[in-house]
């Protein structure tokens, strides 16, 4: 009978700790899919002089390659719903057709300049995390203005999609641990707090809530001002 509790103890165990492997795994690609998405949007912007989703030729410039119909899914169909409007910022009003918002854009773009194969997800761009997805942004965020790149579910990538832990955890690995200072923070997007202060707290007050082990948090990323 010891036996038999051993092997089980043994394969419990072994679960477990598979579990959290994968899960680990997860969480390094998030932070390889934030350096990727960084380095491909500023040389991008080296390249073209404007960031995707925003520069006002891109029909121009891609419109052979978007018009091609059997490319991925894509919304560049015309230089109205192409363009974007060279303000320097990714905006969702920006552009030249409202209803197709320049962070909506940013990824034809992307697609068509050949750096970003991601595949896309509602128009929104696919994350190595399991069910998540990443949208680019210029506003403001816990005190801070600038570009971001937030991860999370749902219309917006804003719906929560780690648990505390988790997010503490990508924020030590890429910034300070703090979930409202630095280019890494969080946000309350589930039943549960994931911050002290909330959705839009003190920036000065706003630390991971560790003890609360339920999905709670969304992310965001700053990388350009």
């Amino acid at each position: 009978m010891s036996i038999v509790l051993v092997i089980i103890g043994l394969i419990i165990g072994g679960i477990i700790t598979g579990k959290s492997l994968i899960a680990n795994s997860e969480l390094k690609t998030v932070i390889s899919d934030v350096s990727s998405f960084k380095t491909k949007s500023l040389s991008f912007l080296d390249k073209y002089d404007y960031l995707p989703g925003d520069i006002p030729n891109a029909w121009v410039v891609f419109g052979s390659v978007l018009n091609i119909a059997d490319r991925e899914p894509h919304l560049c169909i015309s230089s109205a719903h192409c363009n974007g409007d060279g303000d320097s910022l990714v905006t969702y009003y920006g552009g030249t057709h409202s209803s197709l918002p320049e962070t909506q854009k940013y990824w034809d773009h992307l697609h068509a300049a050949d750096m970003w194969n991601g595949g896309e997800m509602n128009n929104l761009g696919k994350s190595s995390y399991s069910g998540s997805c990443h949208r680019p942004i210029y506003g403001r965020f816990l005190g801070r203005t600038g570009h971001m790149l937030s991860l999370g579910r749902g219309t917006y990538c804003t719906s929560a999609v780690l648990t505390n832990q988790q997010a503490y955890t990508i924020d030590k690995k890429m910034d300070d641990g703090h979930g409202a200072r630095g280019n890494v923070r969080a946000r309350t997007t589930g039943a549960i707090d994931c911050v002290t202060t909330g959705n839009y707290g003190s920036p000065t007050n706003n630390t991971y809530i560790l003890e609360n082990g339920g999905v709670a948090c969304s992310m965001r990323f700053f990388w350009l001002d």
